[in-house]
């Protein structure tokens, strides 16, 4: 390490850490995106307290489906956008597939499982965010401790040059030198 103090302006001395920080901030921020656009809390609360059974999945279109859930009270029916499980891409025919419900709230029934997937990628999202941030954050005070520090040690050099300098200009004529003209 030099004993130099760095020089410049904040943002060309600190521009990793603010990169870092920038990167953290984005990742967080599409992990939130994905987590709302999929509504992952409210999936994965159904997914765990929910009753699980099995509906019909008629398709209409690539990647549209009607299903329909058959209850002993009623019928509930919605369309559906995404992949299913169970169902031949190349034929239209109807296939079952499992579904999680509230019973207070069955129209709302959701594919079971569909959740896992948008939840794990909004948790890697969110935790590589979050270390980013934290990584530029403890980058950054230790660039500050550096700075500190070679400003420290740099002013202590200059005190103890000029200490030096004086003390051999006092002391000079003990070592064999007179400051006396010749």
């Amino acid at each position: 390490m030099s004993n130099e103090v760095p020089t410049g302006s904040y943002l060309a001395r600190n521009w990793m850490q603010l990169a870092m920080m920038a990167v953290g901030v984005a990742l967080v921020i599409a992990a939130a995106w994905i987590g709302n656009k999929n509504n992952i809390v409210r999936q994965l609360t159904l997914e765990a307290t929910g009753t699980h059974g099995m509906a019909t999945a008629e398709p209409l279109a690539a990647g549209e489906y009607r299903l329909r859930l058959s209850l002993e009270s009623a019928i509930y029916a919605r369309s559906y956008k995404g992949e299913l499980r169970g169902g031949d891409a190349n034929s239209n025919a109807e296939f079952s597939v499992p579904v999680v419900f509230d019973p207070t709230d069955p129209a709302r029934f959701l594919p079971s499982g569909q959740s896992y997937a948008p939840a794990i990628v909004t948790a890697l999202l969110f935790v590589l965010g979050m270390t980013c941030a934290l990584l530029a954050r403890r980058a950054a005070f230790a660039a500050q401790r550096v700075q500190r520090l070679a400003r420290l040690k740099a002013e202590e050099d200059r005190k103890h040059k000029k200490h030096r300098h004086k003390h051999r200009h006092q002391h000079g004529h003990h070592h064999g030198t007179s400051n006396r003209p010749v």
